[in-house]
């Protein structure tokens, strides 16, 4: 993969300029434990964020449930 590739892929997922130096300037020098611990820190907040939208998802579902009964009864 090359530093451009890498690049816009961290654009692609949502990475934050400072995040994305960082990675960036591991994987520039070379330092490929530092990036795949950053990469993996990185996907660790990706899905905190994920469960919470799914939580958010969750909780309109019940809410539009809910209202539907009502509307029912």
């Amino acid at each position: 993969m090359d530093k451009e590739c890498l690049k816009q892929m961290l654009i692609d997922v949502g990475c934050d300029d400072e995040v994305m130096e960082k990675i960036l300037n591991r994987f520039n020098s070379g330092n490929v434990n530092e990036l795949l611990n950053l990469l993996k820190k990185e996907r660790c907040h990706v899905m905190d964020e994920y469960h919470e939208s799914v939580r958010k998802v969750d909780c309109m579902d019940f809410m539009i449930r809910k209202i539907e009964k009502e509307i029912n009864q």
